[in-house]
């Protein structure tokens, strides 16, 4: 989305662990630099960075005259999400503007909703340049019936966080695998072992039917990354079992 808007990206690499440094965040604050873009919960390691430390470097680039886009698409997995989304700040911040989407939580990508959270004058601003009827009426509907659907939203979020869970503790048994923490419904995962990657290991899994997703056109990943989503406990364990069959 960057390159096709003619701007240049410049990336500010994450800690081993996928934690921010405000530190370096600011360094990388140049007089170039017009936008900050932040994925909180990060994609593809799935970390979710806490409100305050968002806060602190928008609070920053505001000084600099920088907006801050945050992108909460994954957000909806995180309870409670208030520690963590700055969506509520939004009218404190000039420089400040949220989005999310119904793509990833509710499962909706075809309809293609999304939405946009900032101060009065920001959002003017950017419906000035929409393109007409932008949303269809079928989509509205479908976001409107998800939002109210709170037993489904209460139960997903809570069946995620179980199965995650068991999930990482599954493939902890594996030594060949680093799993990394994440707050959301994929796990991002890293190969030790020696003359085995990702892309190895996709096509060997792919001829008994699963899928993983490989990570090293990610920047700052190489080809030892690979990414898998939280799926029912049979799925889970079968994957599992599979990927002990080719690391050990």
């Amino acid at each position: 989305a960057v390159l096709r808007s003619g701007s240049k990206p410049i990336h500010v690499r994450l800690a081993e662990d996928f934690s921010i440094d405000a530190k370096v965040v600011k360094e990388a604050i140049c007089g170039e630099v017009k936008m900050l873009v932040i994925c909180n919960p990060n994609s593809p390691s799935g970390r979710v960075f806490k409100k305050d430390l968002i806060l602190d470097i928008v609070e920053y680039c505001r000084e600099k005259s920088v907006m801050v886009l945050v992108d909460e698409n994954y957000m909806d997995f995180i309870d409670p999400s208030w520690d963590y989304s700055v969506s509520q700040q939004v009218n404190e911040f000039d420089n400040l503007f949220v989005v999310g989407s119904f793509s990833k939580f509710f499962g909706m990508p075809g309809l293609r909703i999304g939405y946009g959270i900032g101060r009065p004058e920001l959002v003017q601003n950017i419906e000035d340049h929409l393109i007409p009827w932008n949303i269809n009426a079928l989509s509205i509907v479908a976001a409107k019936a998800a939002l109210n659907d709170k037993d489904f939203i209460e139960k997903t979020k809570s069946y995620i966080k179980m199965e995650r869970e068991k999930l990482v503790e599954m493939l902890k048994q594996i030594k060949a695998l680093k799993v990394y923490p994440s707050a959301t419904n994929f796990l991002l995962i890293r190969i030790l072992s020696d003359g085995v990657n990702a892309r190895m290991l996709q096509e060997k899994l792919a001829k008994e039917k699963i899928l993983i997703r490989t990570c090293e056109d990610f920047h700052g990943l190489n080809d030892k990354y690979f990414r898998i989503s939280i799926r029912k406990p049979e799925e889970n364990r079968i994957l599992v079992e599979a990927l002990k069959r080719i690391l050990e």
